[in-house]
Formats: structure tokens, sequence, C-alpha cells
């Protein structure tokens, strides 16, 4: 018998189960280690995955949420005065805290929020200027000068208006007596014991005024005396309404009194026409008659044209 067969036997007789190999060995390997090895394995798989999961939410939670510090400050009287806050024991303060990053060793920075300086019960309303204030008193004046200019406007043009729709004809130049006449005619004058007349000829606004013994003063603005005087007749007030324009003050007759009387001119407004403005006056006392003529213009005194004393 040959060596080699010699030795191949003896390692039958030692060996004499043969030994597995690829992956029958595995198989056999893995039989032998018994389930324990595959459930360890599994184990740990599972708790690595529920480390890294509560590891990622942890630190998710902790970047989105930032801290916020509350510092409790207690002010002075001075302080709270500075302040205009209402007198209190203290007054606190908020801290918000701006987070850049998530970071466990150092405190993040932070910015001081002004304390509410508004008194309790106020509203979130922009406070108004008071009554007295250089606001308030401009706003006024700029509404006072609006609507004097609209009323300005507004008057100029019933003005105009009117002097379209008057009655007459402006012809300038001072009326006759007949003219004059004619008009108190016309506008049914009164007359008695004293009578005081006045006519012109255009639109603008001239009145005729008497004084009477006792001090009164008849006029546009006081039409009857205490003296039983009386203004009946009144034109172009406040814009041309007559073109042939006459006014009248008369004292029926028994009712005139007694003393010194003046006759007064006044050219009150002008409404557009030529100035001055040429007039007549005619006086009747107890029968006599007079007739006066001159020239007046807007924004000068009063003229005194006749004066007389009845007795």
């Amino acid at each position: 018998m040959s060596d080699e067969r010699t030795q191949d036997l003896m390692e039958t007789l030692q060996d004499p189960f043969p030994r597995p190999t690829g992956f029958s060995r595995l198989l056999i390997l893995r039989s032998e280690s018994g389930p324990s090895m595959a459930i360890t394995t599994i184990l740990l798989l599972l708790v690595a995955i529920v480390l890294f999961a509560l590891r990622t939410a942890l630190f998710t939670e902790e970047a989105q949420v930032p801290s916020v510090a509350v510092q409790a400050v207690s002010l002075s009287e001075g302080d709270r005065e500075a302040l205009d806050l209402e007198e209190s024991t203290s007054e606190t303060v908020v801290e918000e805290a701006e987070v850049d990053s998530p970071s466990a060793s150092a405190a993040p920075p932070t910015k001081e929020v002004a304390p509410n300086r508004r008194k309790p019960g106020s509203l979130d309303a922009p406070e108004l200027p008071g009554p007295e204030s250089p606001e308030t008193a401009d706003a006024e004046k700029q509404l006072a000068d609006a609507l004097g200019k609209l009323r300005r406007r507004k008057q100029k043009k019933e003005a105009d208006s009117r002097a379209k729709a008057a009655r007459g004809k402006a012809k300038g130049g001072v009326p006759s007596g007949k003219e004059l006449s004619e008009r108190l005619a016309s506008n049914g004058a009164g007359t008695g014991d004293v009578q005081v007349s006045m006519a012109w000829n255009n639109g603008n606004d001239i009145d005729v005024a008497v004084a009477c013994p006792s001090g009164e003063l008849i006029y546009f603005g006081h039409k009857r005396s205490a003296c039983r005087g009386q203004l009946d007749i009144d034109r172009n007030a406040g814009g041309p309404t007559d073109l042939s324009p006459v006014e009248n003050i008369f004292w029926a007759t028994g009712d005139a009194p007694k003393g010194r009387f003046a006759v007064l001119v006044k050219h009150y407004a002008n409404h557009g026409f030529p100035d001055p403005t040429g007039f007549i006056v005619r006086v009747s006392v107890d029968g006599q008659t007079r007739e006066f003529r001159g020239m007046v213009t807007a924004n000068q005194p009063p003229v005194t044209v006749h004066q007389f004393t009845r007795r």
C-alpha cells in the first residue's frame, strides 16, 4: 500500500465525519449559536433606533423654542415720575431673548423692552391736540379763513344775481327832486310831521339815518324809535335789489317830538358800481321842505347833511 493511501486512511480514522464547507458550514454555525444571538442583535438595533429618534426630537425642539427670561425691577419714585407712571409699589420690565442658535454653555443675548407709558384705561388711539394747543388754533384759523372765502364768494355771486334782476336802470349822477318824489310814491313811503327821504342811482348800499332829540338813532339796525319815528323803506341792504333806490324815515302827524334833529348819510357797502355815489336828501318839517345833494364813498365816516330844531 502506498504512502498517500496510508495517510488518507489514518485521517479518516482520526475524523470519521467530514467537515462541512461553504454554505453548509454557515448553517451549522447559526444552528449552533441558537436563537439568543439573533434576538440580541434585533434588540440592539431597536435600542439604537429609539436613541437616535429621541436625540433628533430633543435637538429639534430645543432649536425651535427660544427661552425667555423675566426679571422683576423695582423703580424708585423719581424713576416713576420720569416715566410718567401711576404711583405703585413696583413695575415689571420684560426682557425678551433674541435666540440665534441653541447653546447650553452661554445665556442668549437679551434686548430690554420699554415699559408701556400709557396711563391705565387709555385706549390704543392717537392723542388729539388739546382745545388750546397750537395745532388746534392753527386748524381753527384755517377753517375760519376757508369759510370766510366761501361766504364772500357766495355773497358776491348773490349780489351779481340780484344786480341782474334789480329793478330799474343804473343812471349815474344824482336823481332829481321829481325822481325822488316818484320813487317815494311808487314805494308807498310814509309821511307826517317830519319826513327825511334819500335817493341815488346805482346798486350800492347807501343809508340815511336821523338822530332824535333824545339821542336815539334811527337807522337800518334800529328802524323804530321810542319817540315814534320809523325807517319804512330800506334798499340794497346786502346787495343790489334796486337800481333806482330810495329810503325814507318819518314821524306820523302828531308823533314827532320837539328838539334838535340831525340827518346823516353813510355809504355802507359798494356792490360793484362806480364811486363816489351821488345822492339827494329831502327834509320836510311841518310842511317846509329842503333838498340837499352830495357824494359819498364806501368805508368813509357818516356825513352830516343837515341839522334842524323843531319847536
